[in-house]
């Protein structure tokens, strides 16, 4: 009996040493402060098979795992701040268990106020780190989530992210509750910029058009906005008045506002330089000559004025004075953004391609995200070929500013290059020219009066043999700038073209040569030329219609 009895405990005493109780380890102890999203780990010891491992907030199972390493990840600004209580259960295939409880603390700072929270967001985006702005945004938007400050910095940090679905959400939510948010309106647009290109399949036309129209046009509505808070111009606030109003593109309202007082301003550089801007880019190509004449005797020209000068005097056919106003300028400023533009535009509208590439890198060392230096950059790009480095330099010269009509002009013109040297015809060569009228469409949406988009949407009409619109688009162009012969040779090949369809009224004819005497009289280079054919128009609208574009005079 006493052996029996002896057996049995040697028995129990074997299968102990087999069977060794269950060990659990964690990565958390008790009190421990937890914020944001946290993963706990578990480790079990265990001679028998782990089963599961859960894992209990308060009362409640959250989650189970059967598989090592046994992890679970909470996100804290999920539970409620303060106390919890976390609770891992293990079992085993013996059916033994092991079970740990922890009395921890949430606390993600929510004391510290929205404002903290959105100003570190602000420091994480700027020092590109998106998931831990993206992370404070959330802290802000839990203390309130109704507050526009906090969704603002949501968007803004997943624009930055990629995550432009996100972005789109948060940005309306705050025009939702602000119409007139002039930050969440940019971002907006530029959000469906983003989405423009990166569209694809059937519908990517209409996408990239819808896109480009309604990024264009916020942030012309910006702008505007932006130069309505200046109020009524005074002595005071001149310059900033000005200067806003040009960023704008309401260079009629700079002109109409000097003109009267024009000569009791010729001494004052910085207005006289404005006043000149203005001139070029609203198509008042004589009057802009006129006044470089009474500046030169009267006025006191910087190296700016000579800039201007130069492409002024390029613009109307006087190449010989144009270049020595060149030299002034490099006298005067030989580096910087108003030079490099300046000789880009020179060696562009002179055809001296060679000198490009240089004067391109030298923008873009000075001003590798701006929207005039990429726009450069693209021009540069798109001539050599490299049409990769154009694509690139476009997109990043639209994000900078999706109001920059010039670029938008300027990829419309590259699409139907594109169409024309690859010899389409038909349904593909009718789509890609849809693609370009929609980059003519946006440019429009930012200036309304853009007599370069207008001239591209003659030519594009034609191109498509839609006489109505091509004609009615024609004569647009030419009366938003009576000086710009592009306009009119656009204009003449699209009533060519209506005088081919009606051969019977004899009133086009007579129609087409009084537009190609306008084109003569505005641009010497059109004197003595027949009605052009669409592809011959755009020809000389893509290679000598480009308007200079400059930075905004410097204030002195």
């Amino acid at each position: 009996m006493m052996k029996r009895w002896m057996s049995a405990v040697a028995v129990l005493a074997l299968s102990s040493a087999a069977f060794p109780a269950m060990k659990m380890t964690t990565n958390v102890k008790e009190g421990q402060v937890l914020s944001g999203d946290f993963v706990f780990e578990v480790r079990v010891q265990s001679e028998a098979l782990v089963s599961s491992v859960e894992f209990y907030m308060g009362d409640d199972l959250r989650n189970t795992d059967e598989s090592t390493p046994y992890q679970f990840k909470i996100d804290t600004l999920e539970e409620t701040e303060g106390a919890i209580k976390v609770t891992f259960a293990a079992y085993n295939s013996e059916g033994e268990s092991v079970r740990e409880s922890f009395n921890l603390r949430v606390d993600n700072g929510l004391g510290k106020g929205i404002d903290f929270h959105v100003e570190r967001a602000d420091t994480l985006l700027a020092e590109g780190k998106f998931r831990e702005a993206i992370q404070a945004c959330r802290i802000a938007l839990k203390i309130d989530k109704a507050n526009n400050k906090a969704r603002m910095a949501m968007a803004r940090a997943n624009y930055a992210a990629g995550n432009f679905d996100i972005a789109q959400k948060f940005v309306e939510d705050v025009l939702a509750a602000d119409p007139n948010n002039l930050e969440a309106k940019a971002l907006f647009g530029a959000v469906n910029l983003r989405r423009a290109f990166i569209s694809g399949g059937a519908d990517s036309i209409s996408v990239i058009k819808g896109a480009l129209s309604l990024a264009a046009k916020t942030q012309q509505e910006v702008m505007e906005k932006r130069a309505d808070a200046i109020g009524e111009p005074t002595d005071a606030n001149m310059l900033n008045f000005l200067d806003a109003s040009l960023r704008a593109h309401r260079y009629s309202r700079v002109t109409s506002l000097i003109r009267p007082i024009q000569e009791s301003k010729l001494k004052d550089t910085a207005i006289m330089n404005r006043f000149l801007y203005a001139l070029v880019r609203s198509g008042r190509f004589a009057e802009a000559g006129k006044l470089i004449q009474t500046l030169d005797r009267y006025g006191a020209p910087d190296g700016y004025t000579f800039a201007l000068k130069s492409v002024i005097l390029q613009m109307l056919g006087d190449q010989q004075n144009s270049v020595q106003s060149e030299k002034d300028t490099l006298l005067e400023a030989p580096t910087g953004s108003v030079t490099k533009s300046m000789q880009m535009y020179l060696a562009l509208a002179r055809g001296n391609f060679s000198n490009l590439g240089g004067y391109s890198a030298d923008l873009l060392r000075q001003d590798p995200a701006g929207s005039l230096s990429n726009y450069y950059g693209a021009v540069e790009a798109f001539i050599n070929r490299d049409f990769d480095s154009a694509l690139n330099r476009y997109q990043t010269s639209l994000l900078a500013d999706p109001a920059n009509y010039d670029m938008l002009i300027e990829r419309g013109n590259q699409i139907i290059e594109g169409a024309l040297s690859q010899r389409l015809q038909g349904e593909p060569r009718n789509e890609r020219l849809g693609l370009a009228q929609a980059y003519f469409e946006a440019a429009l949406g930012a200036r309304p009066e853009s007599f370069e988009a207008l001239t591209g949407m003659t030519i594009i009409f034609t191109m498509m043999e839609k006489t109505e619109e091509a004609t009615s688009y024609g004569a647009a162009a030419v009366a938003a700038s009576q000086e710009y012969g592009a306009a009119y040779y656009a204009y003449a090949s699209a009533m060519r073209l209506r005088q081919f369809k009606t051969p019977g009224d004899a009133t086009l004819r007579t129609k087409v040569q009084e537009i190609l005497a306008g084109a003569e009289k505005s641009d010497r280079r059109l004197r003595g030329v027949a009605p052009p054919s669409p592809e011959v128009a755009w020809s000389f609208f893509y290679r000598a219609g480009r308007i200079p574009a400059l930075p905004l005079p410097p204030r002195g």
